[in-house]
């Protein structure tokens, strides 16, 4: 029955498309085949971070043999990214964190998560997340958000000198996007202007 159906409605498309006249025909392949042309272009253009095959870039040599690093290879993870305690790259930084990507086939969506253990070295009764994100060098967002009204489950403000936390911060991420060099970093900055740590990545797609 269902056969029956395709093939009847098929008859009737082809029929229909017959009957339109030369030039409308010759119109009509054209647009579809630009259609597909431009399909292919876009789809040589954009990769799938569900296929989770992205190169990340070798930071600065501080502790790049760290615990994290460990971690990320002995469960089998892929890291898009590594958390900080300091902002200056000029400084001895120590690696307290890593953004680690996974695809959820439940939600059909790329979930990034920041995983750290954090130590505040100041107090902060406010402030702001600095997040800045590039592509091919050219600057895409660079907004700043009051730390105090961030929907974070595993930190905020206040915040107390030598304050323990274990971040685990999951966030939703586009499955499909352009092929190219990604840099984007996100700083913690209390409101005295003191950088309490920040993330970094560094890909390539």
């Amino acid at each position: 029955m269902f056969s029956e159906i395709v093939c009847r409605e098929w008859n009737s498309i082809r029929v229909r498309f017959w009957s339109i006249g030369y030039k409308k025909r010759l119109s009509l392949l054209i647009l579809l085949l630009l259609l597909l042309g431009c399909f292919l272009v876009w789809s040589s253009l954009m990769v799938d971070l569900s296929d989770l095959k992205f190169t990340q870039e070798k930071d600065d040599g501080v502790n790049d043999s760290s615990v994290w690093d460990k971690w990320v290879i002995a469960n089998g993870l892929r890291a898009i990214g590594d958390i900080y305690d300091s902002c200056d790259h000029n400084e001895v930084r120590k690696k307290i964190g890593k953004i680690i990507i996974h695809y959820d086939p439940t939600e059909r969506r790329v979930i990034g998560t920041a995983v750290a253990n954090f130590t505040a070295k100041v107090s902060l009764k406010g402030g702001v997340v600095h997040v800045v994100a590039q592509f091919e060098g050219r600057t895409l967002y660079d907004v700043k958000h009051n730390v105090c009204k961030i929907e974070a489950a595993t930190f905020g403000c206040p915040m107390h000198e030598g304050q323990e936390l274990s971040i685990y911060e999951p966030f939703k991420l586009p499955r499909r996007i352009p092929k190219g060099n990604y840099f984007a970093t996100a700083k913690l900055i209390n409101e005295d202007g003191i950088c309490l740590g920040m993330t970094e990545s560094n890909i390539n797609l």
